[in-house]
């Protein structure tokens, strides 16, 4: 089921964050997470761990067809939600053997905050795409 999350300061700022579709357990989780950071952007990431990743990181490929501007990314720390060029790389230059053997992935596509008026296209053709493209 859905979960609506939000705060009054991640770096001094207010977020919204609704995981959709989610599953979390102490071995494994997997989430499409919709994230709004006021002061900064619109995003979207997939993020999964355990057993996940070997069924659906080799599809992120099909993602990559599909849609150019999805970034993994890189920090060590899970629950970072910054997407900056120190902690992301295109995902087209993503190396799979290395992805396979992370943690945990985290690939993101963000929309700059001032195209405000296209979030919800932004956030339906992310959403598409991921359906589409990693779980079909």
């Amino acid at each position: 089921s859905p979960k609506i999350y939000n705060g009054e300061n991640y770096q001094g700022l207010p977020w919204v964050m609704l995981d959709y579709p989610r599953y979390f357990t102490r071995e494994e989780e997997l989430a499409i997470r919709s994230y709004f950071w006021w002061g900064h952007y619109f995003s979207i990431t997939l993020q999964m761990n355990g057993a996940f990743i070997p069924t659906y990181a080799p599809k992120l490929q099909q993602l990559v067809f599909a849609q150019t501007d999805w970034f993994l990314l890189t920090d060590e720390d899970k629950w970072q939600h910054t997407i900056h060029s120190n902690n992301a790389i295109p995902l087209v230059e993503a190396d799979l053997k290395k992805m396979m053997a992370m943690p945990f992935v985290k690939v993101v596509k963000k929309m700059p905050l001032k195209h405000w008026a296209e979030a919800p296209v932004f956030f339906q053709d992310a959403f598409k795409a991921l359906m589409n493209n990693v779980f079909d």
